[in-house]
């Protein structure tokens, strides 16, 4: 049986260092904005990619 449990994205949470949640995620969406990508992130976000619930964010995160 394969294992379903989400495993937590520590490099992420490392690259997020002090900032609080919502703070990383307007640095997100301001650097999107600077390379002509539109996307919605959040703290919520931000917190299910750093718990694991997230593994691959779009194709759009992987640019910024």
């Amino acid at each position: 049986m394969v294992s379903t449990a989400a495993v937590p994205n520590l490099a992420f949470r490392r690259l997020r260092g002090q900032r609080s949640a919502g703070e990383f995620a307007a640095v997100v969406r301001r650097a999107a904005r600077e390379i002509g990508e539109q996307v919605a992130c959040d703290a919520r976000y931000i917190g299910r990619v750093e718990s694991g619930e997230i593994r691959c964010p779009n194709y759009a995160y992987e640019r910024v």
